[in-house]
C-alpha cells in the first residue's frame, strides 16, 4: 500500500480524539544524494519534516533495480546509504531513478550521467574514491531542484566521497576557465589517445598561464588523470591521456580545477563520422562547456571532424588555415575521408607501437 498508518481512535461525549501514527509520503522529498557506480552504492537524503517508509521503493539503473527492503525508514534530515546493488549501473552513462511504491512507481528524483545526461559519471572506486555528487547537496538552502532539468549545473565529482554526510564538493562551474579544444579518440588503437586545452586570453583565471600541476584533474567513466604541463594564455596544450581513461569506450571527459570544481565536459558520443579522425572547435574554442554527446557538445555548429592539429589552433586543411565555420553537413562540413595526419601523430602511433 502506498501509505502505511497505524491509528487509535477514541470516542468521548465530547467527540472523537484521532491520535494516527504515520509515515509521509506525498510530501516526501527523498533526494538522490550521492551515487559510486562501481560497484554501485547510493546515498538518499530525505529533506522532508516526517520520517518516510521506504520498504518497497526502488533504485534504478540501466541494468537493473535494488528493491530496498521491508522496514527501511529514513528520517527527515538523514543522509541513508545503501551498499551491495548489484551491477545494475550503465559505467559510460544512463539514467538514475529512485522511485517509490505507489502503483507502478512515481519517479521521486533522477540523474542523466555521462553521455546521455549533464552530469558526470564515475569511474570505479580504484586510485581514487570517486562519486558523483549532488551539488549543492539536497540539504542545501535554497533547496537543489529534485529532477533537475540541467544535470550538469547540480552534480559533479567527489574525489573523496562523503557517503552517510553532507556533500562538500564545489558547485559546477562551466566555462569558467580552461577550454577543452580537440580530441582524438582511435578506436583502432594506432594512435594515442589525446585532447587539447585551450586557454582563452581573458578567463576565470585572469588570463594568464595555467600549470595544470597546481592539480587539475581529467577523468572518464574509467579512471582519473593528474595532469602536468602548462597551458599558455590564449594558447593550446596536446595532452596524451593515458590508456586507463579508455576514451575510445568512454567518449566523453570532464575537467577538474585543483579546488575541485568541475569547468568543462566535452563528448563525441553518436559522432556520425569515423571517431579516429579528430573532433575539434571551430572556430577555436566556440563549443559548449556542457556538452555530454556530439550534437550537445556543438556536433556540426561548433564542433567538427577536423584535420588533427593537438597542441596548435585547429585547422581546415593541411597546409595551416586557419578554422572558419564549415557550415551543415552536406554543405561544406570537412570530409574525413581526406584528412591527413600530422606528423606529430605519426610519430606518436610509431612510439605507441614500440611500447606494445
Amino acid at each position: 500500500m502506498g501509505s502505511r498508518s497505524a491509528c487509535i481512535r477514541a470516542v468521548a461525549l465530547a467527540g472523537v480524539l484521532a491520535l494516527c501514527l504515520s509515515t509521509e509520503r506525498a510530501a516526501a522529498q527523498i533526494y538522490l544524494n550521492e551515487i559510486q557506480i562501481s560497484p554501485a552504492k547510493v546515498e538518499l537524503y530525505n529533506r522532508g519534516t516526517t520520517t518516510v517508509d521506504l520498504t518497497n521503493w526502488k533504485i534504478q539503473g540501466g541494468l537493473g533495480e535494488y528493491v530496498i527492503p521491508s522496514g527501511t525508514m529514513i528520517n527527515p534530515g538523514e543522509h541513508k546509504v545503501f551498499t551491495s546493488l548489484g551491477d545494475i549501473f550503465e559505467p559510460i552513462g544512463g539514467l538514475i531513478g529512485v522511485l517509490d511504491d505507489v502503483g507502478s512507481g512515481t519517479m521521486q528524483d533522477r540523474v542523466r550521467y555521462g553521455v546521455f545526461g549533464g552530469a558526470p559519471s564515475a569511474p570505479p572506486a580504484a586510485s581514487f574514491a570517486v562519486s558523483m555528487s549532488r551539488s549543492p547537496d539536497g540539504s542545501n538552502n535554497p533547496a537543489p531542484p529534485l529532477i533537475p532539468n540541467a544535470d550538469e549545473l547540480f552534480w559533479t565529482l567527489d574525489f573523496t566521497s562523503t557517503f552517510g554526510s553532507q556533500n562538500d564538493v564545489p558547485n559546477p562551474n562551466l566555462g569558467s576557465s580552461l577550454c577543452i579544444n580537440e580530441m582524438l579518440a582511435d578506436p583502432n588503437l594506432t594512435l594515442a589517445a589525446a585532447i587539447e586545452l585551450c586557454n582563452p586570453p581573458v578567463a576565470f583565471t585572469g588570463g594568464g598561464d595555467v600549470d595544470l600541476s597546481d592539480g587539475y584533474l581529467l577523468s572518464t567513466a574509467f579512471e582519473v588523470q593528474e595532469l602536468t604541463g602548462t597551458v599558455p594564455a590564449g594558447g593550446y596544450l596536446g595532452i596524451e591521456l593515458d590508456d586507463a581513461l579508455n576514451l575510445e569506450a568512454a567518449f566523453r571527459v570532464d575537467l577538474f580545477a585543483p579546488d575541485g570544481t568541475r569547468i568543462y565536459q566535452k563528448s563525441t558520443y553518436g559522432a556520425p563520422e569515423p571517431r579516429e579522425t579528430c573532433y575539434g572547435d571551430c572556430p577555436n574554442g566556440s563549443a559548449p562547456a556542457d556538452g555530454y554527446d556530439f550534437f550537445t557538445s556543438g556536433g556540426y555548429d561548433t564542433f567538427f571532424p577536423l584535420v588533427c592539429s593537438i597542441g596548435f589552433p585547429n585547422y581546415t586543411d593541411g597546409e595551416g588555415s586557419e578554422c572558419v565555420p564549415a557550415g551543415v553537413p552536406g554543405d561544406d562540413a570537412p570530409d574525413p575521408e581526406v584528412l591527413e595526419r600530422s606528423w606529430g601523430e605519426i610519430k606518436r602511433a610509431y612510439e605507441r607501437l614500440l611500447r606494445k
